[in-house]
């Protein structure tokens, strides 16, 4: 017996040096590269989960071509998002241009544990009734059909970051924070290709209940204060759901921000945990992406 116990207490020990010293080695490593050679190693390691890390901006975001892209869009998305830790509001826009049904939708809220913002452009191949859209699937936009966009987030009044880009899926993900989403709102600018599919785009948001005091035009831009949704909230309807997930947000944050105390910046942070705790890693680098491979 006291054998037995002197000897756990001895791998116990021997662990804790080991793993001391191998952190003080991945704090030495990491400290010791420049911000250019981070940037482009965190990218590389988050490029095949569909994500691009905006170091200005300090951001994540999707790229052009994400996995997501083939799956398109359905209402049940966001009606199952609170099972997976997304926390958010949402505004879908639907409006008829060319013979088909178009969809642009807005988001803002908590993605696991980061605070984020969506703009996604899909459309159907036909018009379809008002009574069927909520379970039709929408396809992603093609290459030539990109919109000009832009995306602007805030925490109150703080601006979190600003992100501009021709895209069908324009996102921003900023990391270690957390916010409720009636305490976030976006500023949204969103260039059509021509009048006719603007009007019918603010047509459409005009009858979901947009006023002026909402969103102006100029150009072919529309402009939109995104603050709170006129669609109901999906995380309504999963009120438990929606506090368990948004519990366990807050623990994740806490445990992120306790073992990456050496780091202040979430570069540093990211390339931490891939080091040293890289199933942690991983972990973080799926936000969002249950939002369209888990419904296949």
């Amino acid at each position: 017996m006291y054998i037995f116990l002197g000897f756990f207490l001895y791998s116990a020990f021997i662990f804790v040096i080991i793993f001391h010293f191998r952190r003080k080695s991945i704090i030495c490593k990491i400290q010791h590269m420049c911000t250019c050679d981070k940037a482009n190693l965190l990218n590389g390691l988050i490029e095949p989960f569909g994500f691009e890390y905006d170091l200005e901006e300090d951001i994540f975001t999707t790229r052009l071509d994400v996995m997501q892209r083939q799956f398109g869009y359905t209402a049940l998305y966001d009606n199952s998002a609170a099972f997976f830790n997304m926390v958010f509001d949402c505004e879908p826009i639907y409006f008829n241009y060319q013979e088909r049904t178009w969809l642009i939708e807005l988001w803002k809220g908590q993605y696991g544990i980061n605070i984020g913002a969506e703009v996604g452009v899909y459309h159907a191949d036909m018009i379809v009734p008002i009574s069927a859209r909520k379970t039709v699937l929408f396809d992603s936009i093609n290459n030539d059909e990109l919109l000009d966009m832009s995306v602007e987030l805030f925490d109150s009044q703080q601006s979190l970051f600003y992100l501009q880009r021709k895209h069908w899926w324009l996102t921003g993900f900023a990391m270690g924070l957390s916010a409720a989403p009636r305490d976030l709102s976006a500023r949204i600018a969103i260039t059509f290709p021509n009048t006719e599919m603007m009007s019918a785009f603010t047509r459409a948001l005009t009858a979901v209940g947009y006023t002026f005091n909402d969103y102006y035009i100029y150009d072919l831009t529309v402009y939109i204060n995104f603050v709170l949704p006129y669609t109901k909230y999906p995380h309504r309807r999963h009120r438990f759901n929606t506090w368990l997930s948004q519990r366990e947000n807050r623990i994740f944050l806490r445990l992120y921000h306790h073992f990456t105390r050496s780091f202040q910046d979430n570069l540093d942070r990211l390339l931490f945990l891939y080091y040293h705790f890289p199933y942690a890693f991983r972990h973080m680098c799926k936000v969002r992406i249950h939002k369209k491979r888990g419904r296949q």
